[in-house]
């Protein structure tokens, strides 16, 4: 029997009524330095957890908090939103918010914004940031140009300072309470870590989870429609005049699908258009070389993320939804619908093999963003706070 894709949707049909985003004030992103490279702000934004005493009332306006330590005193759960390559930390907001207003972040006392009176929800604190060339991190990677960073810095590189970043942000936001001798030597100890990735943040997520040099394991992880890391588009759509086309043209043409067939032109002009935008060689505003992509990551199956001792963890696996992607593809860039159909099914494997990555009762998904393209914190924010709200609950962090 041939395979199919569903009817074409549009991005909003998942949202017949628009997605209400709740009115909570969200910090200032603020700026912190890398110790390996001081002279390159990076902008990130911490939201304390609730049982932290500065999260109550706390205000994009309040400057003063910025500068205080340890404001987190009692809850050792942090969520990082970590971005891709297309969407800067901003396009977490949304998300953010509905998690904040479902774990009873509303209107308190007298209108003021915190936690509603009688609510014992609670939520664990945040963090965002932006990597360089992203968003308000307007400084370039040190690194760009040097010997051997000609292409720019390196997925390694970027795995680094995202370890420098939680060890800056714990050390100034995040205290261990009454810690034991061990912790006090180091006091990164304690911390449960739950990492959402979108698209190319799932490699750095995997890369993260596996350094031996990383802070502190994870403890969750949402995969929200990972970049492919292990094979380039050039290889995902063959050339024309490659072995694999010619061997059997019919596959790459037409049948096997709903979608209409398509000329030899056509296909080469499309796969031509997801070459030259997503080919791990072509350039990016954060100057980040990503050639090294299928050397560090050959498996979508593996390495398992550890969540220490050898432990799996709890883990959602997050795929978009094909006819958003395929109809969107068509509609933005001018793909053949029969080539979208190609990517679509050949990432739609991957996904699968991404539920490799932790042990099967730790494990959900592969699940569909329904009217969803690859962007899916921007497509459907709400569906994002809620898959995180679920990992919370399977992790235990639902409850103080």
């Amino acid at each position: 029997m041939s395979p199919s894709i569903p009817p074409p949707q549009s991005q909003s049909q998942s949202q017949s009524q628009p997605t209400i985003i709740p009115s909570i004030p969200i910090p200032e992103p603020r700026f912190l330095t890398l110790p390996h490279k001081p002279d390159s702000p990076i902008s990130y934004t911490f939201i304390p957890s609730s049982s932290s005493s500065s999260s109550s009332s706390f205000s994009s306006s309040n400057k003063e908090e910025s500068k205080n330590k340890n404001t987190n005193t009692d809850n050792k759960n942090l969520i990082l939103f970590l971005n891709g390559l297309g969407l800067p930390a901003e396009s977490w907001i949304p998300s953010i918010k509905i998690l904040l207003s479902k774990r009873g972040f509303g209107a308190g006392e007298g209108g003021e914004k915190g936690i509603e009176k009688g609510k014992e929800d609670g939520y664990s604190a945040i963090l965002t940031y932006d990597r360089f060339g992203q968003g308000p991190t307007t400084s370039r990677d040190p690194l760009d140009g040097t010997v051997g960073r000609e292409r720019g810095h390196t997925l390694e590189d970027v795995v680094r300072d995202l370890e420098e970043v939680l060890r800056v942000v714990v050390a100034t936001h995040i205290s261990i309470s009454q810690p034991s001798q061990e912790q006090e030597a180091n006091k990164e100890d304690g911390i449960n870590l739950l990492i959402v990735g979108a698209s190319i943040g799932v490699p750095l997520l995997r890369l993260y989870a596996s350094s031996p040099t990383r802070p502190f394991p994870l403890s969750g992880a949402l995969l929200l429609d990972s970049n492919i890391a292990n094979t380039p588009y050039s290889s995902i759509l063959p050339a024309p005049d490659s072995p694999a086309f010619t061997a059997n043209p019919e596959k790459y043409l037409g049948g096997e699908c709903s979608e209409p067939e398509c000329t030899i032109e056509e296909y080469t002009a499309s796969r031509g258009i997801f070459v030259r935008m997503f080919d791990f060689d072509v350039p990016n505003k954060e100057g980040l070389d990503r050639r090294s992509s299928p050397d560090l990551l050959p498996s979508s199956t593996g390495p398992r993320l550890d969540g220490g001792g050898g432990n799996g963890v709890e883990m959602t696996v997050v795929g978009h939804d094909s006819g958003s992607f395929i109809e969107g593809s068509w509609e933005r860039v001018g793909v053949h619908r029969r080539v979208g159909f190609l990517v679509d099914r050949f990432w739609k494997q991957y996904n699968q093999d991404l539920t490799q990555l932790t042990t099967p009762e730790k494990c959900r998904g592969p699940i569909i963003a329904k009217g969803c393209g690859h962007f899916i914190q921007e497509d459907d924010p709400g569906f994002v706070a809620e898959e995180v709200l679920g990992l919370m609950g399977r992790l235990g962090w639902l409850g103080w």
